[in-house]
């Protein structure tokens, strides 16, 4: 049986290129609450630090482990290897900086928040910054 490429996925869930990183598309759900995004992240690809709105949830749903890092305050304060035979999700707080990247060809995770204006007040941090080394 043939493999999943990203280019398949991407196809399947119809995605779009994200702004700064990866590909995405709304799930839509007969619910108002939670607002869910499936997101994909290819090899090569990493996610620009950025934070949003509000606590956001990330569960990794297909293809490789995910590397899901987070700094709040500027520390690199915990990182997570998201998978389905391990960690499959995680809590992201609305302080918290945020990366991700795929440890594979590509990552496919949900990422939820309770509202959809948590999506909408992201910030994205400047292209040289990292958070220094705790």
């Amino acid at each position: 049986m043939r493999q999943l490429t990203a280019e398949d996925v991407i196809a399947e869930f119809r995605l779009l290129p994200h702004p700064f990183d990866g590909w995405y598309a709304r799930i839509e759900t007969s619910v108002a609450h939670p607002v869910r995004y499936h997101y994909l992240i290819r090899s090569g690809e990493y996610a620009a630090w950025h934070r949003t709105g509000g606590r956001l949830v990330v569960t990794h749903i297909d293809g490789a482990p995910l590397t899901l890092t987070l700094s709040d305050g500027g520390r690199a304060t915990r990182s997570h290897i998201l998978h389905e035979s391990r960690e499959h999700s995680c809590m992201v707080e609305d302080t918290e900086w945020r990366t991700w990247e795929s440890l594979g060809h590509w990552s496919l995770m949900i990422v939820s928040a309770e509202r959809k204006s948590h999506f909408l007040r992201w910030s994205l941090a400047p292209d040289d910054w990292h958070p220094e080394p705790g």
